[in-house]
């Protein structure tokens, strides 16, 4: 186990093991300041050296995998849901996988040359113009009711929400409707869209290019030295590691993984629609909330669910029952306290069977 280590400053330095981290808590010389994943600061000076570190990153729409090797050794491995949100390392080098996608191949798969000029707007106006031709200027709500006249193009994806102004993602309304579907009379069946991930990736893409420098890689590479080279499951870290590596570089394997999760601030009830919420305020039972990070007789994970009896449920951050019944009334220790962004060290998964080269033995 591997203990991240900060000069006085805050500045981060590189890790050390957990050893050495206990004598230097024990004599004073550094304090602890976060406890997942295991962080000192140094009460003393340093010289502040720090070794070539090369760090990756494996995108997705959902989850985003990251990774650091030093001195052919994994140092940092983690999977983030929804964003990303790494610790601060003395990183001296970023490479980064990044994927293209032909949305226009995937929507039409047999086009060709010219044919990416003649798309689904040639000979419209604008892209309004375009929906409500398709939609034959007909309210689209297939509700059985009076239609108003007058004719909106709708959001079916809010683009507060991550929804685009792609013609997949507008659909034609009669102003009544659209009223009532704002009110949360009722609700659009939607269907899902073919290039939503596509399109995510691409706009992931564009964005890291703007504002970080960093050497792009592809998934066939990583796919080749994670599977051929180091042997390792397909994961998002895993991928992550893959893409720190040379062509040909192995490096022992760590046995944790950091998995984070981010949750809203407070508990949402849903009332009349899906887009209708009532906040409802968090309170303390038994002094402990909801996601809170705490140690039982039962086991150990987040509060999913309270009840006035004292026994909870519990849950760890991937969503998996720990225990349905927990009793927090007798021995049990708050780890951590609610936060918007869970965090919980787990084991990495290296199932039975796979083939890992003997210098991955794990630490």
């Amino acid at each position: 186990m591997l203990a991240y280590v900060l000069n006085k400053h805050g500045k981060p330095l590189m890790p050390c093991k957990a050893a050495k981290a206990r004598k230097l808590l024990k004599a004073g010389e550094a304090k602890v300041v976060k406890r997942t994943p295991f962080t000192i600061k140094l009460l003393h000076g340093s010289s502040g050296h720090t070794q070539h570190v090369v760090a990756g990153m494996d995108t997705g729409s959902k989850h985003v995998g990251c990774a650091a090797i030093a001195n052919g050794k994994v140092i940092y491995q983690s999977e983030v849901a929804l964003r990303t949100d790494v610790s601060k390392l003395p990183i001296s080098h970023w490479k980064v996988e990044t994927a293209s996608f032909d949305i226009h191949k995937i929507t039409n798969p047999i086009v060709t040359s010219a044919g990416y000029q003649q798309g689904a707007l040639l000979g419209y106006y604008n892209v309004k113009a375009y929906v409500l031709q398709r939609d034959n200027y007909k309210c689209q709500s297939g509700r059985k009711t009076k239609h108003s006249a007058k004719l909106h193009v709708h959001h079916k994806v809010f683009r507060s929400q991550g929804g685009t102004d792609a013609p997949s993602n507008l659909i034609t309304l009669c102003e009544t409707c659209h009223n009532d579907l704002h009110a949360g009379k009722f609700e659009l069946k939607m269907k899902r869209s073919k290039t939503k991930h596509a399109t995510e990736i691409g706009i992931l893409k564009a964005q890291l290019k703007q504002c970080w420098d960093f050497e792009e890689t592809f998934g066939y590479v990583t796919k080749f030295k994670r599977e051929q080279v180091l042997g390792l499951p397909k994961t998002h870290y895993y991928d992550a590691v893959s893409i720190c590596c040379g062509d040909s570089e192995l490096v022992q394997q760590g046995k944790h993984v950091l998995r984070k999760r981010h949750v809203a601030s407070g508990d949402y009830q849903q009332t009349k629609g899906i887009r209708s919420e009532k906040r409802i305020p968090v309170g303390k039972l038994f002094g402990l909330k909801k996601h809170d990070f705490v140690q039982t007789p039962q086991g150990t994970g987040f509060v999913k669910g309270k009840r006035s009896s004292g026994y909870f449920a519990l849950e760890t951050i991937l969503g998996d029952k720990v225990h349905a019944s927990a009793n927090i009334k007798k021995n049990t220790v708050r780890i951590s306290a609610r936060t918007t962004t869970l965090t919980q060290l787990m084991e990495a998964a290296i199932p039975l069977g796979t083939k890992v080269p003997s210098i991955l033995a794990v630490n």
